[in-house]
């Protein structure tokens, strides 16, 4: 619960055999009726009881700012991606070279393989888009280790440098391209 907020049967099938559900379930049970946690249905898509901490249930309450824009890498306990559950649309897969971009709990920009395909979900004029393409920033800028460049050779499938997004990347990199893809560098 430390580790994740809301524990349930799908998130805990990636966990050591320890951890997994038949073992961890009669010990939420006996934690729910001392009052320790809280049982329910908390996320609709996920079957079967979900068990939360106070205050992962406090923040579900609260619920995400709608203005807030926030990524997160595929293989983040808070990643959705891997999971298999219904209504959570196509999503890249649980490995660390994918990034998920969100607008609230809208998601707007799913990126693999180190930002080689990206599948952006709002248009190129979108008042946002440099915010959510500021996790490429952060892959050129990190302190360890930065990424040389981030090559994008797709963008929603089709080739990168003839798509409608150049001039966005432009604005917010130093950018060369070849016959299909764009080569994002780090802009001082």
């Amino acid at each position: 619960l430390e580790r994740y907020g809301v524990v349930f049967r799908e998130l805990l099938e990636r966990e050591l055999p320890a951890l997994q559900w038949p073992r961890v379930f009669r010990a939420l049970r006996l934690m729910e009726l001392g009052g320790e946690v809280v049982a329910g249905q908390f996320f609709r898509g996920v079957p079967g009881l979900q068990f939360a901490s106070h205050a992962a249930l406090r923040r579900l309450v609260e619920g995400v700012p709608e203005d807030r824009v926030w990524w997160v890498n595929a293989t983040d306990p808070a990643s959705p991606c891997g999971l298999g559950l219904d209504g959570l649309g196509q999503l890249p897969r649980r490995v660390p070279t994918s990034h998920l971009v969100f607008h609230g709990h809208r998601l707007v920009v799913a990126s693999e393989r180190r930002g080689r395909s990206l599948e952006v979900r709002v248009g190129p004029d979108h008042p946002k888009l440099a915010d959510y393409l500021g996790f490429l920033k952060v892959l050129l800028a990190r302190a360890v280790p930065p990424a040389k460049a981030v090559v994008v050779e797709t963008i929603n499938g089709e080739p990168a440098a003839s798509g409608p997004y150049g001039q966005a990347f432009a604005a917010l990199f130093h950018t060369t391209r070849d016959a299909s893809s764009l080569r994002l560098m780090r802009r001082y």
